[in-house]
């Protein structure tokens, strides 16, 4: 029997949402920091009944904070990628000298 693990660097994100002080709503996001796939995205309620009674602006802010996640992760995909392209270049170049 083989034995065998695997570990990835994540970048994570996470937040919570208030009501009269108490958490009523926990955020995390993540993503995979050297190969960026799609950022999973979690809403936890943790008072649905609170939940229910402010669900429009709780709405709003889970959704500012997914639009956020998904901007971040636009811009890491992208740096990465202009990166790669930078040191296929760079690689390719090296013979011309």
């Amino acid at each position: 029997m083989a034995v065998e693990a695997t570990y990835t660097k994540d970048i994570h994100y996470s937040g919570i949402i208030t009501v009269d002080g108490e958490t009523v709503v926990s955020m995390d996001a993540n993503m995979d920091a050297k190969h960026p796939d799609v950022p999973i995205i979690n809403r936890y309620i943790n008072n649905g009944r609170k939940y229910r009674e402010n669900k429009t602006d709780i709405d709003d802010i889970v959704d500012k904070f997914e639009n956020d996640i998904w901007t971040e992760y636009d811009n890491y995909a992208a740096e990465k990628t202009s990166g790669s392209d930078q040191n296929t270049e760079k690689n390719n170049n090296q013979g011309e000298e």
